[in-house]
C-alpha cells in the first residue's frame, strides 16, 4: 500500500472516529453548548516508518472522560480550601 492510499484510509478512519466521539458525547448528555463537539479534530502523521492519527478536543474533554465514578466521593480538602478562600 502506498502512502497516498494509506493517508486517505487514515483520513476516512479518523473522520469516522470523530463522528463516533461526537455521537457518544451526545448520548452522554455533553452537548449543552456544542463547544466540545465543535472542538474535536484530528491530525494525520505519516512517514515511511510511522502512521498515526492524533485526536484533539477542548481541555475539559479529558475531565469528562476521566469523570468521577458513580458512588465515589468528591475530595473534601480541595472543597474546603475553595470555600474558605
Amino acid at each position: 500500500m502506498n502512502l497516498v492510499h494509506l493517508k486517505n484510509d487514515l483520513e476516512m478512519l479518523g473522520d469516522e472516529l470523530l463522528k463516533e466521539f461526537a455521537t457518544e458525547l451526545i448520548k452522554q448528555g455533553h452537548n449543552n453548548t456544542g463547544k466540545l463537539i465543535n472542538s474535536l479534530r484530528k491530525e494525520i502523521h505519516l512517514t515511511e516508518k510511522l502512521a498515526a492519527i492524533e485526536f484533539y478536543a477542548n481541555a475539559y474533554g479529558l475531565a469528562l472522560e476521566k469523570k468521577r465514578q458513580k458512588g465515589s466521593y468528591v475530595p473534601i480538602a480541595p472543597l474546603i480550601r475553595w470555600v474558605t478562600e
